[in-house]
């Protein structure tokens, strides 16, 4: 994930979790935060079908939904997953499949 892309995974976000909006900020502080556990998913140049956010955290709980947050932890237990969503139209395709084994290599 770029910072080019956040506009995209606010797209796909809202059309995955209509009930549970994240502002751009969110995201972006995510990426800033752990670069390494943030992916879109997209053919080449392709604009973005789908995306993934994971970060080290605490195991006793998740950050409150659509805030910054500011750090991380320094004593993590987990491999937080904050989320995984695709484009409705993407839906069904194995397109998650690279992407959760990259997750998995990365925990």
């Amino acid at each position: 994930m770029r910072p080019g892309d956040i506009d995209a995974v606010v797209e796909i976000a809202r059309l995955s979790f209509p009930d549970h909006f994240e502002a751009g900020a969110c995201f972006e502080n995510r990426l800033a935060l752990y670069p390494r556990g943030c992916f879109v998913l997209a053919d080449g140049d392709a604009p973005a079908q789908g995306y993934l956010i994971a970060y080290p955290w605490r195991a006793d709980g998740a950050p409150p939904l659509n805030t910054v947050i500011e750090g991380l932890p320094t004593d993590p237990a987990v491999l937080y997953l904050h989320d995984l969503a695709l484009h409705p139209e993407t839906r069904g395709g194995g397109l998650t499949h690279a992407v959760v084994e990259r997750l998995a290599e990365l925990a």
